[in-house]
């Protein structure tokens, strides 16, 4: 109900008199309204249990246990539920929290409230909170949810009793698990200050010396609050598409990633701790993670990072680079059969009698991959089991009728020494790792992990000769030593020795680089050395002792104070290229302050030299790990580093672990190739086949069998019954005002109000849109990945009313509705928009066309869509922003066929066009961007196979 005097309420009808209405809330309160007070009332089309609950339950089988408490306690009444009481450990041990909550500072964290964190939580307070609960003067996107400047705080409204609401929830208040204890409190400390002190102080609880000496004590604040960026909080759905990588080599990059999270809970993808990406160009899991940063945000559509694209961050559990998922036609290969672009790498998918991708179906948050090996139609679903010995990823799969044997690529690790080996007293259970297993040592260098010295211009080879002798161990390389700026990009004179493309290089900047002929990035240890003479500028490389390189690099100028700083693992954000982390282990780093001769080194380091030894760090051996700890300078001369860590930081098993349940017995057999590629053989037959495959990345420590042991898994069951649509995920309407424009001039403007406050924080930057039948409604596209409809466009009292009814794909920038359905353009694919159940929700996303040639390059937008009389869709696709085209469809306008069997190149010369129309004498309108080769905005009147200036 609408009140006159503003007010919305949603409630249960208890009771209506000719002159009242009582309505009863969502907590059991009875709210008396006057008819002659009723402005407007709605009967609702659902329950006061808002939909999409049950998808935080993690299986069918809970939802099933749900059902049947709720069955009995009906049935049994209150006697019953008081049987079926759980036991409170058993309920602590399900909301499990991190390890400093118990030992939170919640005085200290109070006391320091100041302007500071005023500021701080009003800006999470506007970012996050007020979409849901409104603010003094704006109603929240969520009737139910309480307005803070008149709500009672039925689980306390004193700042420990908030503090608790928000980190354990209440009723309908789910956990906020992303926000740190310093988060919480300064958003308590807003809250209390801007809604309770002058508009609710019956509730205001007044903090002095007594309330603060009765709070648990404490001895930690918690850690360092992460970001709460507009592109981290916002809920993406349970899916996400988009060019992500794992790693940080370029060997396994997903151009068409389908990023889905496994564990369930509330806030969309980027709120979960356990993924998987899949690439559906290739068909393959191209890696399962684990962690609480999902990606590192880096990218042109999150922080507007130019020439970068995301990375998973996290533990890696198993991945796959880039190449096919799965074994091709012809004796069951894996060599990529896909045509090779300019800079050496396959794009685009791979050839439809090899696979093809059908589309996503969303039930709920589970996602079900639907495509074709060959001609056997594939349906598949990621899930995880949660064990005592750590997560446990699942990939459960319903296949047709198999006329041959397929082959599928489960798991790849690099390194000589991988083997397969079965898992003994377990009927399918293997591992592939290393024969043997490293011993753990100390710091681990991650790919974001370094240690920093500070200032040392002793160090450097511009104060004299020296040699730098190091013990190292990687597959990926990165920088080893660096003399570089503290703060900023690579410098004139920066010096840093490191490991690129297999080979050492020692780099003085803006002078050379002198680089090995042997390659080191094999997983072995190998002694390496490096040699400078001061006057002369010569450059000798060592690898286990042997000269293997040299030349001629003049001596840099000597640094300036607080010019540059001593790292190991890593030099500068920009350099060395394409990763400046060093990924491996290093066991050892000496410095010293003379040419060392050959005998002296090929000793190293079991018998080092005499003096001087400027420097000797052991960070393999030292108990430094985390943030802040200390790697000692062992020769006493006080150049002692500290670890710093990145907030990209990467970790990988270093073995895999996997078997498969429900199979029948008959037929699965694992496959090891010479390349350490786990694969799993599925038998030919003529029945449908289901089956769950499994797999972990466990630590050194995990037994191999209890691990295998402790996978409990259910009976797959029907997943095409999964694929017919499922709960809503979004059922809430948000309401926002049109703004008419006057109609007296040649055009007419009217402004629609997008629903920017929403329970989701999602972004709603507008990329498109089409009018539906009628000219009331119309569907938009948002480069973030939603689909949103607006209805009520003709409404003369100038109410909109939008629902998001799709979210998680890849940059759509363009929306066309066509025979009735709903096609999109994405950076991937063209998609059409299937709602299978009617309930106004896409729940499947079928891939159209995904001729797409999709790249890395922050760049490359696919735009627009249009047809033409004979049902050709039309689009445009952006160049590399002043670099070299790498694919034939960088910078083109393209044609799809109407069945969306193939593309065909319009016309090319276009460096980032949007907006397609095509004209009835077969020409076309197309926007473009200035920039390089493109001096202004311009429409261009393009025919067909012409050049249109962009190079």
């Amino acid at each position: 109900m609408a009140t006159r005097d503003g007010r919305v309420l949603t409630g249960l009808l208890a009771e209506e008199t000719p002159d009242r209405i009582v309505l009863r809330d969502a907590q059991g309160e009875e709210i008396t309204v006057p008819l002659a007070e009723i402005e407007e009332r709605r009967r609702g089309e659902s329950s006061l249990m808002p939909d999409g609950l049950v998808e935080t339950l993690a299986s069918p089988q809970e939802f099933l246990d749900l059902a049947r408490y709720v069955i009995e306690v009906a049935e049994g009444g209150p006697d019953r539920a008081r049987e079926l009481e759980p036991d409170p450990a058993a309920i602590a041990a399900l909301r499990a929290l991190p390890e400093y909550e118990a030992r939170v500072d919640h005085a200290a964290l109070i006391a320091e409230w100041d302007v500071e964190s005023l500021e701080r939580g009003r800006a999470i307070y506007e970012r996050v909170c007020a979409n849901c609960h409104g603010t003094l003067d704006r109603e929240g996107s969520l009737p139910t949810s309480p307005r803070f400047a008149s709500a009672e705080f039925k689980n306390g409204a004193d700042p420990l009793g908030l503090y608790r609401t928000l980190t354990r929830g209440f009723g309908r208040m789910m956990p906020q698990s992303w926000m740190v204890p310093r988060q919480k409190y300064d958003v308590i400390h807003y809250l209390r200050e801007a809604y309770l002190r002058e508009h609710n102080p019956t509730r205001y609880v007044e903090v002095d010396a007594a309330y603060l000496a009765g709070l648990p004590e404490g001895d930690t604040r918690g850690p360092e609050p992460p970001s709460i960026e507009p592109w981290v909080a916002m809920d993406y759905g349970p899916v996400m598409m988009h060019t992500i990588e794992v790693g940080r080599d370029g060997s396994n990059i997903a151009a068409k990633g389908i990023a889905v999270r496994l564990d369930p809970g509330p806030g969309g993808i980027s709120r979960g701790h356990h993924w998987v990406v899949y690439e559906h160009d290739t068909l393959r899991l191209a890696g399962a993670w684990s962690g609480s940063g999902f990606l590192d945000w880096n990218g042109i559509q999150f922080n507007g990072r130019h020439g970068v694209h995301p990375r998973v961050v996290g533990r890696v559990e198993a991945a796959n680079p880039t190449g096919p998922g799965w074994a091709g036609p012809e004796a069951l290969g894996f060599d990529d059969p896909r045509p090779l672009a300019r800079d050496g790498r396959p794009y685009g998918p791979l050839p439809r009698d090899w696979a093809r991708y059908r589309g996503l179906a969303l039930h709920g948050s589970q996602a079900i991959l639907s495509y074709d090996v060959g001609r056997v139609p594939v349906l598949e679903t990621p899930g995880l089991v949660e064990t005592a010995l750590g997560p446990v990823i699942t990939r459960s799969f319903e296949l047709g009728p198999r006329p041959d044997d397929l082959l599928l690529q489960v798991a790849h690790l690099s390194g000589r020494d991988v083997r397969l080996r079965p898992v003994e007293g377990h009927p399918s259970a293997v591992m592939l790792g290393p024969e043997e297993a490293e011993p753990p040592g100390g710091l681990l260098f991650d790919g974001a992990s370094s240690v920093e010295m500070g200032e040392a211009p002793e160090l450097d080879v511009s104060a004299g000769d020296r040699t730098i002798a190091a013990r190292i161990r990687t597959t990926e390389g990165g920088t080893i030593f660096a003399s570089a700026p503290g703060e900023g990009n690579w410098a004139p004179g920066s010096q840093a020795l490191f490991v690129r493309g297999g080979r050492l290089v020692f780099d003085i900047g803006w002078e050379g680089a002198v680089a090995s002929n042997r390659e080191v990035d094999d997983g072995r240890w190998h002694d390496i050395a490096l040699t400078y003479e001061n006057d002369s500028g010569r450059v000798r490389l060592f690898i286990d002792g042997n000269p293997d390189a040299e030349g001629r690099l003049r001596a840099p100028e000597r640094p300036e104070p607080g010019g540059r700083v001593v790292r190991l693992g890593f030099a500068s954000p920009d350099f060395p290229g394409p990763d400046p982390y060093f990924r491996g282990r290093i066991e050892s780093v000496l410095v010293f302050g003379r040419v060392l001769g050959d005998e002296e080194i090929r000793r190293l380091p079991s018998s080092p030299s005499p003096g001087p030894v400027l420097a000797d760090w052991r960070p393999d051996q030292a108990e430094a790990k985390a943030e802040g700890d200390a790697v000692p300078d062992r020769t006493g001369s006080g150049l002692d580093g500290v670890v710093r860590l990145g907030p990209a930081s990467l970790e990988r098993a270093d073995r895999v672990v996997a078997g498969w349940e429900h199979s029948g017995g008959e037929g699965l057999e694992w496959v090891e190739a010479a390349s350490g590629d786990l694969r799993l053989r599925i038998p030919a037959g003529p029945e449908p086949l289901r089956f769950v495959l499994w797999f972990a990345g466990p630590s050194r420590e995990v037994d191999p069998l209890a691990l295998a042991d402790s996978v409990r898994i259910g009976p797959p069951g029907d997943l095409r019954s999964l694929t017919d649509g499922g709960p809503r995920r979004w059922p809430e309407e948000i309401v926002t005002r049109a703004e008419a424009g006057e109609d007296d001039g040649p055009f007419a403007v009217d402004v629609l109000t997008p629903p920017d406050a929403n329970p989701w924080n999602a972004q709603v930057r507008c990329s498109g849109l089409d009018f539906l039948p009628g000219g009331d409604s119309a569907v938009l596209c948002c480069w973030d990945g939603d689909i949103w409809r607006v209805d009520g466009l003709s409404d003369a009292s100038g109410e909109l009313r939008w629902r998001r009814i799709a979210s998680g794909l890849f940059q759509p920038l363009g929306i066309k509705l066509i025979g009735g359905e709903i096609y999109v353009t994405c950076r991937d694919q063209i998609a059409i928009l299937r709602d299978r159940d009617g309930d106004g929700e896409v729940d499947f996303y079928e891939s159209f066309n995904s001729d797409h040639q999709v790249t890395e390059h922050f760049h490359e937008f696919a735009t627009g869509l249009d047809t033409d009389d004979e049902g050709n869709l039309y689009y445009a696709k952006a160049g590399r922003h002043a670099a070299e085209a790498l694919v034939p469809h960088h910078g083109t306008l393209l044609r799809v066929s109407p069945d969306g069997s193939r593309t065909e190149i319009v016309a090319t010369g276009f460096r980032a066009p949007n907006g397609v129309l095509v004209n009835p004498d077969g020409t076309f309108f197309l926007t473009d961007q200035e920039g390089h080769w493109t001096p202004k905005n311009r429409i261009n009147w393009v025919r067909e196979g012409r050049f249109y200036g962009y190079m």
